[in-house]
């Protein structure tokens, strides 16, 4: 449940970190999302890259997404440009107050 509206990164669920090189590959992350009331969040995700690698955006993140009182499914993509050491997936809530139910994640990976 999230009680304030201080922003979209003031409430997170962040699962674990992988650990490995995914350059060049297509991470799609999915989500079935509701809530009480309709809410914004968004989905994220935390690239580590290895050392040296300028990667430039290490926390792409999805457009604003307005959630439904039925279940509904969310997508993000993003194609890991450089190596990486390591990338976690996080959602993002809080920019209203909003009891959300998420349930059913999954993380693809694709080669290109």
């Amino acid at each position: 449940t999230v009680q304030t509206d201080l922003g979209h990164n003031k409430v997170m669920l962040e699962n674990r970190v992988y650990t490995g090189d995914l350059n060049g590959k297509r991470v799609t992350v999915e989500a079935w999302v509701r809530s009480e009331q309709a809410a914004e969040f968004r989905l994220q995700l935390k690239v580590i890259p290895q050392d040296g690698v300028d990667y430039g955006n290490k926390f792409p993140t999805s457009d604003v997404y307005s959630s439904e009182t039925t279940y509904q499914r969310y997508l993000f993509r993003h194609t890991v440009g450089g190596a990486i050491d390591s990338i976690q997936f996080k959602v993002l809530m809080g920019s209203a107050p909003a009891t959300f139910y998420l349930d059913d994640f999954s993380i693809t990976i694709e080669e290109l």
